[in-house]
């Protein structure tokens, strides 16, 4: 009788932790205008925080190239001297200077005079 009761109770926990577990979570990206929108300003903000840290001549890595032509967008135009220890990417307003494992950001109205 005594097997009987702890094989129905180790049962019914079993079955009723099967039932009491959380649904599934819907994981699909959130694509409502106000997503899309706050989605926008935060690359936006991101932008400008990498301009103003490169601006600042505050170092930047080199190395993760991918990650500035996320927030910057790619360049309009690449130029690699012959020597290939540098890099310069043109965007509209300015262009990035890549010299070996630092990166740093140059103003078209600073660097070429009138």
């Amino acid at each position: 009788m005594e097997k009987i009761i702890v094989l129905a109770v180790s049962l019914i926990i079993t079955v009723g932790g099967y039932f009491s577990r959380p649904a599934a979570v819907n994981k699909s990206p959130d694509t409502t205008e106000e997503s899309i929108t706050q989605a926008q300003q935060e690359q936006s903000e991101a932008v400008e925080v990498m301009k103003k840290t490169l601006t600042e001549g505050i170092p930047s890595s080199a190395a993760n190239r991918t990650s500035i032509t996320d927030v910057l967008g790619s360049p309009r135009a690449k130029y690699s001297p012959d020597t290939g220890d540098m890099e310069i990417w043109f965007y509209r307003d300015f262009y990035l200077v890549f010299d070996r494992e630092l990166v740093s950001l140059k103003d078209y109205e600073v660097t070429i005079p009138k």
